[in-house]
Formats: structure tokens, sequence, C-alpha cells
């Protein structure tokens, strides 16, 4: 049965062995809809960080979130974030539901690859924390068999092979090598988002290249001449690279755009085609100076990629509830980096494209938008 733990319990009331037995957020949430009271009706105030009441029984039917729901969504957000733990010792462990494994050595391995935005340091400590308490006794290794006996398969390679990002570099090489539909196969074979990616970088017209770095890293070959090396240097994937900035070498942008960047590094790009890029915001105001290459799936996804706290250090908020989806023309110029830090919640390190001063850009079109939960 789902027990929900804060993040102060995990050293004290689990044992080193139930460690294994910890829940992502997801799964944690869907046990916690029959488990735990999540009827914002039946508290005084919502138990933000703090683990809801448990039910005397399990309900027939999980709770469902309604439009107004402040117990349920502060314990998804407390989930998602590390505060509240999930797990359930009844259940036999599955890679599918249980980020977390014990090895042969007897130490705790994070084996996850979603989204969520845990400090797995912290677990480390807990569990090295009640380690201590009994002793230094480690606990066996993880059985990696599925109740019928059948041994757990990871994929994790595969998930990062199978990435839009992979995909991406192999449309480049295709490009580059004249072997269009050789990569479009590749990435074909290889499944999951690769060809998402592929026909990303081919809906802009092949003229997204991904430069002599990403051509070396995927043993493409072809490099010629060190005039083609340095041509290959000055394309990046949304058009021709027109400077290279850092803090030590400060660029065009001022600076509370640059640094929005990690260690104030960013190139400037002029753009090879009208390009569609997505952002984060408020519904009906759709033009803001910071943009992504892909559709926002969620406020918690949104705010961990792009490093965006809900409240800022000198008190204004940043709402968020809808993304954007906007097309900027050729000929503009844009600025490309990684998100810099902020805490380590809402870490950044995803790439962000800055558009200065959209609203004032000629032609520029608004092709749609979304709500974002």
């Amino acid at each position: 049965m789902l027990r929900l733990y804060t993040l102060w319990e995990l050293e004290r009331k689990l044992s080193p062995c139930e460690f294994q037995h910890i829940l992502t957020p997801d799964a944690a949430l869907e046990k916690a809809a029959y488990a735990y009271d999540l009827d914002y009706r039946n508290y005084a105030s919502p138990p933000v960080n703090e683990v809801p009441n448990l039910l005397p029984l399990l309900n027939d039917k999980p709770y469902i979130r309604s439009g107004y729901d402040p117990v349920y969504d502060a314990l998804k957000v407390s989930l998602m974030e590390g505060w509240i733990i999930g797990l359930d010792t009844d259940e036999h462990w599955d890679d599918t539901v249980n980020p977390f494994h014990i090895n042969a050595a007897g130490e705790l391995v994070f084996n996850g690859v979603d989204l969520f935005c845990w400090v797995v340091s912290d677990f480390l400590r807990a569990y090295q924390l009640a380690i201590d308490s009994q002793n230094g006794k480690k606990p066996a290794a993880t059985e990696k068999f599925r109740p019928s006996g059948e041994p757990v398969q990871h994929a994790q390679a595969a998930k990062t092979i199978n990435s839009k990002a992979a995909g991406r570099l192999l449309a480049g090489g295709g490009i580059y090598n004249g072997n269009v539909e050789g990569f479009h196969e590749t990435a074909q074979q290889l499944g999951g988002d690769a060809p998402a990616g592929y026909d990303q970088v081919m809906d802009n017209k092949g003229l997204i290249i991904a430069g002599a770095s990403v051509a070396a890293g995927l043993g493409l070959g072809r490099l010629g001449s060190i005039n083609e090396l340095s041509e290959l240097r000055n394309l990046h994937v949304l058009g021709k690279v027109e400077g290279e900035y850092s803090t030590l070498n400060p660029g065009p942008l001022p600076n509370e755009l640059a640094e929005t960047f990690s260690s104030g590094a960013y190139i400037e790009i002029t753009l090879s085609t009208d390009t569609t890029f997505y952002r984060g915001g408020v519904e009906g105001r759709p033009l803001g100076q910071f943009f992504g290459y892909e559709q926002p799936q969620g406020v918690i996804q949104t705010r961990v990629d792009k490093a965006l706290l809900p409240k800022w250090p000198n008190g204004s908020i940043s709402p968020l509830n809808a993304y954007h989806e906007v097309q900027i023309p050729a000929g503009t110029k844009v600025y490309v980096g990684e998100v810099g830090y902020q805490t380590d919640i809402y870490s950044g390190g995803t790439e962000q494209v800055v558009v200065p001063t959209p609203w004032k850009i000629p032609g520029i079109n608004i092709l749609g938008y979304g709500a974002l939960k």
C-alpha cells in the first residue's frame, strides 16, 4: 500500500531496503488518489509540503481533480519537486515506476530518466543516514524480476539515443553528406522521438545544418579542408552564426538578457528561414523575449527547463498558464545558449532562444496557443 513521507522523514522512518520502492511522482500521485484524502473541502487550509490525511480505507474509485483543487495541486507539485515522496513496499520492484535500485555493493542508484525536479543527492544522503542508523548494514541488491519471473530489460541508453536531438543530428548529417534518405531511414529505425526531430529539421527546408562538431561526433566523416571546416562552424541549426559571446567577451545583448544564459555565453544567429518557436507565458500575451524549440508540455516542466521561478528574488511573480507558437521571419537576429541555473529545483540547462523586442519585428506571425497544466 502507498505511504507518503516528507523528505525529512525518509532518513528516520525508512529502512535502507525500502528506498528501492520509492515511486516516481506520477505513480505516487495515481496511488494517492485512492489512499489519501485529497478533497480540499475536508481541510481548513491546504497542507502545503505536508502529507495529506490518510484514508481509513482505500477508495473504490480514484479522486478526480476538479476545477479548484488546492490539496491535489499542492500534492502534485510537492511530489514533483521531491518535498513529498511516495513508496509502496507491497508491490514488486518495477523499473517503470521505481526510479531507484540497490546495486550489488549496497549503493542506492538513481536510474530515472523522466523530467521531475528531484535533487537526487537528498535521497542518497537519507539512504546513507538510514544505513548508519543500522550500524552500517547495507541491504541486498534489488531483485530486478517482474512477478512473472521475466527479467527487467533496461533501455535507458535507447531513451537517450532516440531523442529529438538525435533526430536533428541525423538530419544535419544527411544534409552534409548528401544522403538525406539514408539518414532518414536511420532515424526511423531508432524510433522514439528521433523521426520527429529529423522532420523538424526538414520542415525548415533543409537549411538546418548541425556543423563540424556534430558531424565528427556522429562519425560521419567526409570532413574536408580547413576552409570547409571553417564554413561549417559558421552554420547552426537556425542559420548563420554571426558571433560568439560570454562574460569575458560581451556581445550585443544588454546585461539583463545576457545574464539569463549560463555563464553569460551565447551565440548570435541570423535566421535562414521563417522559423517557428514556442514560449511559455500567460494567455492573451503571446509575445515575450524568451523562446524554445519545442511546445511546452506543462507548468512544472517549463519552470524546470527554463529556470522560471514562480517568484523572483525581487518579489515579482512569473505567472504561467499557457504556451504560444510564434513564427519569427527569416533574417531576424536571435541569440541562442543554455538557460542559466537558478536553484536546484529550477535548474535550467536547456537551450533557449532570445529574440529582443519581437513586438517590433515586421512580419512576425502568431500561429497558436494552448493551456498549460
